[in-house]
């Protein structure tokens, strides 16, 4: 009688078999893993471009009219603290935030090619509009009244409106 010591032909191609599908099991595990981190990643960066466009609107709504600390500085072009044409939000105010003195500020926002666009400017109309965070946006709207704005970007796509508003951080000169 012969005692056999080894593996025959068919049982290492069966054991080779069962290895490779484990191994391609395994592998769409893994490829499926770096999918879900990659669209989690771009989720989170989304989220925090439109988190950081938020703050910089919400901070211009919100000093909307700001003449200054001690209230006797002049907006651009003497116009009204906001204005939203249908088109864009235009919002003036003067910055004192940076040593002395003061700067009035004319910014304004628009969506251009589906991305919102800001323009930064001292006087009325000046400077030129760009690109500003944020790519996706299919429509704008903006609106005001005596104690606040808002501004709201609709994306399409299943993805929710963002909607920014204000209460204004000062009075219209005046009230």
């Amino acid at each position: 009688m012969r005692t056999r010591t080894g593996l025959t032909l068919v049982e290492v191609l069966v054991a080779a078999a069962v290895l490779l599908l484990l191994l391609g099991l395994l592998g769409s595990l893994i490829r499926g893993a770096g999918d879900v981190y990659r669209t989690t990643d771009e989720i989170a960066s989304r989220e925090d471009r439109l988190d950081a466009v938020a703050n910089v609107v919400r901070y211009d709504l919100r000093l909307a009219g700001y003449r200054g600390a001690d209230g006797d500085g002049t907006l651009p072009g003497g116009g009204p603290r906001v204005e939203a044409p249908s088109d864009q939000l235009i919002v003036r105010y003067v910055e004192d935030r940076y040593g002395s003195g003061t700067t009035p500020l004319e910014i304004a926002y628009r969506v251009r090619d589906g991305g919102l666009e800001r323009r930064v400017g001292t006087s009325a109309g000046d400077g030129e509009f760009e690109p500003f965070l944020l790519s996706g946006v299919e429509r704008f709207a903006a609106s005001h009244d005596d104690e606040g704005a808002t501004m709201t970007l609709s994306f399409g796509g299943g993805r929710p409106d963002l909607t920014i508003a204000a209460t204004f951080a000062q009075p219209e000169a005046g009230e």
